[in-house]
């Protein structure tokens, strides 16, 4: 064994020594490091979570105003990030599923209230939907609802974009969603916004349900 005070790199090496290491300097210091193979890792589970991601991802995009509400403004006052956030929630839902059935269009903000279930009532190229919640508390105020609709499919094709938002809609928290293609599964969901007092508000959990235009 032999001591060298100023090292190996003290030799200013280059290239590779057998498929060990490779030396090389950076900004005029030497330095060595582990020499490795490239790897694209491509596994079934690495490529349905690559589409999922990919389809959550525009699906945010495209989405804007109200749709992104119960996560934009619920995460102000958190250390998030909207747009990760509602990546987390449904890459997470969405992971091994067909359909869209789990998809999360908000989660429980600040002093937010539930959406508790919807009634979806198809009609000619329609469907009515209504989102249900449980009995605002004594002195709560502005209880509104946020009421979308989307053409269900596999999260991992592309993204179908035949979609429609209704924002903020008062009691009885109903809206009609008319020119969809009959005999066509549809997603819908819903969340609530409320203010406890007039300088709170709070946004809740959102619910899902389908229909499928006559």
């Amino acid at each position: 064994m032999a001591l060298s005070p100023g090292g190996l790199l003290a030799l200013s090496a280059s290239g590779s020594l057998g498929k060990l290491e490779t030396f090389s300097r950076w900004r005029g210091l030497p330095y060595a490091r582990r020499r490795v193979k490239p790897v694209q890792p491509d596994t079934l589970a690495q490529q349905d979570y690559q589409a999922i991601f990919r389809w959550v991802s525009s699906l945010w995009v495209h989405m804007g105003g109200s749709f992104r509400d119960g996560f934009t403004r619920g995460t102000v006052t958190r250390n998030e990030h909207d747009r990760l956030a509602f990546l987390q929630a449904n890459l997470h839902a969405l992971a091994g599923k067909t359909d869209l059935a789990d998809l999360v269009f908000s989660r429980r903000w600040l002093r937010g209230q539930d959406a508790t279930s919807l009634t979806v009532t198809p009609g000619a190229g329609s469907l009515t939907v209504q989102a249900h919640t449980y009995p605002l508390p004594a002195g709560w105020l502005n209880l509104l609802a946020v009421i979308w609709l989307i053409r269900d499919q596999d999260p991992r094709q592309p993204i179908n974009w035949q979609r429609n938002i209704a924002g903020y809609i008062g009691p009885p928290f109903t809206h009609t969603f008319a020119g969809l293609t009959p005999g066509t599964l549809y997603r819908a969901g819903a969340f609530f916004y409320v203010e406890p007092t007039p300088s709170t508000f709070g946004y809740g959990a959102s619910a899902s349900g389908s229909g499928t235009p006559l």
